[in-house]
């Protein structure tokens, strides 16, 4: 309710919902659950800090991947294969998911939406699919992305925190990956599911 619902109702940025999150979780520690002391603080924010450190790190590394593979043309020849394959919205969708996955797989969400998203906007949007529903698509495949190994952000800080293997977590998120998928073709088959919605600025703006 605090998260999601503050993003939607524009109480705050995405950003400033960790902010509130992370407050809301500090105050029902202190004062409900009693688990937390405050000089336990520092100890906590220098295991933030090496978490934080780890995920920069893959952060750094996976832009270099995207460098890399921006000076090779390889996005831009992905794109060009991809527009002369079909024209069909849906094929089209399908194909762009799966490169998207693939893409996902070896590249952090922040580099991989901004080297993708200016290339593959104008060839969906060219064929009538609401730009608005491509950006929810196109993030919500990156982000299966932050799941999957080598390059799972995600994955890297839950091992992290729970201290277990890699391979165990992957392990355990295989169901977690099928409904995933699930999801990711309903959303192709019912784009529908996306754009059905009121725009609720204009409904708090009357």
């Amino acid at each position: 309710m605090i998260v999601i619902g503050g993003i939607i109702f524009g109480v705050f940025t995405a950003t400033e919902a960790a902010v509130a999150a992370l407050l809301y979780s500090l105050a029902i520690s202190l004062i409900v659950y009693r688990e937390f002391k405050l000089k336990e603080l520092v100890g906590m924010l220098i295991r933030t800090a090496r978490l934080t450190g780890m995920v920069m790190m893959l952060l750094a590394f996976a832009t270099v991947i995207a460098w890399f593979l921006t000076i090779n043309m390889v996005p831009q020849t992905l794109v060009s294969q991809v527009q002369a394959i079909t024209q069909d919205p849906f094929m089209l969708l399908l194909i762009v998911a799966f490169l998207l996955l693939l893409v996902g797989f070896v590249m952090d969400l922040t580099p991989a939406m901004v080297i993708m998203a200016p290339m593959l906007a104008p060839i969906v949007t060219s064929v009538g699919v609401d730009a608005a529903y491509f950006g929810v698509l196109m993030a919500f495949v990156l982000g299966i992305g932050l799941l999957t190994p080598p390059v799972g952000t995600c994955l890297y800080v839950g091992c992290g925190v729970g201290k277990v293997s890699m391979e165990s977590l992957v392990k355990a998120m295989l169901p977690y990956y099928a409904a995933l998928l699930v999801v990711l073709v309903v959303l192709i088959a019912f784009p529908g599911i996306v754009t059905w919605l009121p725009d609720l600025t204009a409904v708090r703006g009357n």
